[in-house]
């Protein structure tokens, strides 16, 4: 029965497999590859782009048939409990705080 390899063991047989796999040419440091990349890099703008109306159809998602805030909806409103005479200026935005008095 063989004894499992010890760390050194381990380091030279994963070298041999690296070094006996052959090395993919487009990973080398050239000036051709570099100028490739660059071009593909410079074309990449040009080439179209996602259809997103495609893929929402793809995804059957119902859509609603009105889309619209909620701060617009009245059912969103109804649901909570927001008056229909809602302005921010009604929660006090743009207004000046209130300065509490210290007791002075």
């Amino acid at each position: 029965m063989p004894l499992p390899p010890d760390g050194t063991q381990r380091v030279h047989n994963a070298s041999r497999e690296v070094c006996a796999h052959p090395i993919d040419e487009r990973n080398q440091r050239t000036f051709g590859n570099r100028l490739r990349e660059f071009v593909h890099f410079m074309l990449a703008p040009l080439a179209p782009g996602f259809d997103l109306d495609r893929y929402d159809r793809e995804l059957r998602r119902p859509f609603p048939s009105v889309p619209q805030f909620a701060t617009d909806s009245k059912v969103w409103r109804r649901e909570h409990a927001i008056a229909d005479n809602f302005s921010p200026a009604a929660l006090g935005h743009g207004q000046a705080p209130a300065t509490a008095s210290r007791g002075r």
